[in-house]
């Protein structure tokens, strides 16, 4: 028996949630903000992850409480963020048109 490693696709969530922010940056759309925002929730949720796994991780015979993985929790927020302002800015850039 084993247990789903977070750490596993954490990379490719940070690239996408990186590449989403830069997309919309670059396209200058009205979610840049909130793209931004999920990128940075990521970042932050992904740097605890690798701290707390280089320290041993949480609970168990760790001597740390569970409750330091909810420090994680910024990662989960700003995946959604991300994906919700990416999909929001490819919503509204479909309506808009083709550009000339």
């Amino acid at each position: 028996m084993g247990a789903v490693d977070p750490l596993e696709g954490s990379v490719v969530v940070l690239v996408g949630s990186g590449c989403v922010a830069f997309g919309t940056h670059l396209e200058e759309s009205r979610h840049r903000k909130a793209a931004a925002w999920g990128f940075v929730l990521v970042l932050a949720g992904f740097s605890v992850m690798l701290t707390v796994t280089a320290i041993g991780g949480v609970g168990g015979s760790t001597g740390r409480s569970p409750w330091w993985a909810t420090l994680v929790t910024p990662f989960a927020g700003g995946w959604v963020l991300g994906l919700v302002a990416g999909v929001r800015a490819h919503v509204d850039a479909y309506r808009a048109g083709p550009r000339s």
